[in-house]
Order: structure tokens, then sequence, then C-alpha cells
């Protein structure tokens, strides 16, 4: 028998030892360590999920937001004194037409007459969840 580097050989061979110290994991050192996995990733997941959920009700608000403010700016380059009863302006409900850069929002407004004698603009805007 010979010894090399702190192992036994015995032919050339590694002589195994019973009972001799082990370098890799045991199967329970593996069991532990993925239960602790699994549950460690299960906790993450349902971290992240939380997170995204009020993200994509953000962005579905900002979208609408972007829409009323093109609709308004649009409507106001619009204001003039000879289109004031007959036009955009005139008091009714009045329907937009769909956006292409919003294909899934739909907005109405609503001119009614203000005691000063001004108009006022109601924008209602229903946007989908998504």
């Amino acid at each position: 028998m010979e010894e090399r580097r702190g192992a036994v050989y015995r032919g050339g061979l590694p002589v195994i030892r019973m009972g001799a110290p082990s370098h890799g994991f045991s199967m329970v050192e593996v069991l532990v360590s993925a239960v602790l996995f699994a549950t460690t990733s299960a906790f993450i997941f349902s971290l992240l999920q939380h997170v995204h959920e009020p993200a994509a009700e953000t962005r579905s608000r900002d979208k609408a937001a972007q829409y009323t403010r093109k609709v308004l700016e649009n409507l106001r380059t619009k204001v003039a004194a000879s289109t004031w009863d007959t036009g955009d302006f005139k008091i009714q409900k009045h329907a937009l037409p769909p956006d292409p850069d919003f294909p899934n929002i739909n907005a109405t407004y609503n001119v009614v007459a203000d005691p000063s004698g001004a108009r006022k603009v109601i924008l209602e805007v229903a946007f989908p969840d998504e």
C-alpha cells in the first residue's frame, strides 16, 4: 500500500475505508437544501407577483392620462368664436373617434354652460384593465 496526498492506494487503485470521512454531500443535506431553495423561490415569486399587479394598473392609468392630454390639447386648438355654437364646443355630448395610438380607449366629452358664460368640458375616458 502506498499513500499519496492523503489517500491510500493499493495496486494503483484507491482504497475506500469504511467509516472514513466523505468529501461529498449526503442525501439529507441535498434534500434540506432543495427544500430551502424551493421555499425561498416560492416566496420571491409571490413577492414579484404582488409588485407586478400595481405596475400594470399604473400603466393603464398612464395611457389614459396621455390620451386625455392629447384630446384636451386637440380641443384647445379648435377654440374659435365662429364655431362656438355649431362645432366641437356646442352644448351637448360629443363622441370622440377611435385613436390609432390608443386603440382600446373609448372617450366622450360633454360641453356644458358655465354661469360665467364660459363653456366647461367634461371628458370621460374608459380604458380596459390590462
